[in-house]
């Protein structure tokens, strides 16, 4: 810095003694006298325009000061460099040769020595850190940060190779059978020997007694959508024990007075070798007979009358509608107002058909079926996608 303002001290110094002799009026050229006669001789007119010596004298010891001046500039300018230059490479070096002597201090004279300052032990050691203003703890922890999320990518990363290389082993082990499909109207053989297959020919679901099984299959997905349930579509279901009740409260003399009846658990149990066959079927086995006849299950649908959709949201809405059943635990009571039984509790009453079904199935076999459509469900949208 000194440096530099030498320089300019020099410049201003040697500006102030050249310029003032280039700051002269400018040459005076000849001006023709207007109260001469109009009418010259050649020889008259040339004598008139001609520059004098003097001015051209003048002009050219101009120019010549003009152009020391500029060398003279460029000469001072050159040496204030030089100057600059020179000084911070003394500086470089001095600070070389101290660094060189703290390096080649033996170790039991730096015992002894003052304290080395933070740039110094950070030289001599590496790894002993400088001593740093609070950025060097931010930038830390933004590093730490950092770490943290690409962490956080990675493991992301490996969720998804994880979740892709699941869905094709599920691809792969749902793939449908290579088996043509008949038409619709010729279907039933096929569809029953594959069902058959499916349970391992028990007898809990009989399959040989009806026709036009893919149409009467997609009926039944369809009302279990809309939370229905025809009870002709029930007839293949084999139940080996009629619905048990108990009577508590016998109807009275009193008007609107009915019997109350208490649903016996041992209904319960006539479902339970129809859930024991479903839960026990792969979920896998499942997904592969319904990717089988899904063409067929989705031209039935479409005869249906419905214009959009298909049957896959027809399967799914099912599944999901079996997940949100309520569980009932305790006492179940019921009336008989008519033919058919009802929940005396209208909470209950008020449900779908599909719930009250599931009701009465019990707790225990109503959890065992959503748990499966839980799984159908996971699978099939996987598959699906």
């Amino acid at each position: 810095m000194m440096s530099l303002m030498l320089g300019r001290q020099s410049v201003k110094v040697l500006c102030s003694i050249l310029l003032p002799s280039c700051t002269h009026a400018p040459t005076e050229m000849y001006q023709p006298d207007k109260n001469k006669e109009p009418h010259m001789t050649l020889e008259e007119l040339e004598g008139e325009y001609r520059p004098s010596q003097s001015a051209t004298s003048s002009s050219f010891g101009s120019k010549l000061r003009y152009g020391v001046l500029v060398s003279v500039s460029l000469i001072a300018l050159i040496i204030m460099l030089i100057y600059l230059v020179r000084s911070y490479w003394d500086e470089d070096q001095d600070l070389l040769e101290s660094v060189t002597e703290v390096v080649a201090t033996p170790t039991s004279a730096l015992s002894t020595a003052p304290p080395l300052t933070s740039t110094q032990s950070h030289l001599v050691d590496p790894s002993f850190p400088p001593i740093e203003s609070g950025n060097r703890q931010d930038d830390q922890g933004k590093s730490t940060q950092k770490k943290t999320v690409t962490a956080k990518k990675t493991q992301l990363s490996d969720a998804e190779k994880a979740a892709a290389a699941e869905v094709k082993r599920l691809l792969a082990i749902t793939a449908p059978t290579s088996l043509p499909l008949p038409e619709l109207e010729s279907s039933d053989d096929l569809f029953r020997k594959q069902w058959v297959r499916l349970w391992s020919g028990t007898d809990v679901v009989d399959g040989t007694k009806t026709e036009q099984l893919v149409r009467k299959a997609t009926v039944l997905l369809d009302n279990f959508a809309q939370g229905k349930i025809v009870r002709n579509s029930l007839s293949t279901l084999s139940l080996k024990s009629p619905f048990a009740v108990d009577l508590v409260q016998p109807e009275t003399n009193e008007q609107d007075s009915v019997d109350v009846f208490q649903l016996n658990p041992k209904s319960y149990q006539r479902y339970s070798p129809i859930v024991t066959a479903i839960t026990a079927v792969e979920t896998h086995q499942i997904i592969r007979f319904y990717r089988q006849f899904r063409p067929l299950l989705q031209e039935a649908y479409k005869e249906l009358g419905y214009p959009a959709g298909g049957i896959d949201d027809v399967v799914l809405t099912t599944l999901q509608k079996i997940q949100t059943a309520p569980i009932v635990e305790g006492e179940i009571r019921l009336i008989q107002p008519k033919v058919m039984y009802e929940f005396q509790n209208q909470n209950l009453e008020q449900r779908s058909a599909l719930d009250k079904q599931l009701i009465r199935m019990g707790p225990a076999n109503t959890r065992l079926l959503q748990q499966k459509a839980r799984e159908l469900e996971l699978v099939l949208s996987q598959v699906l996608k």
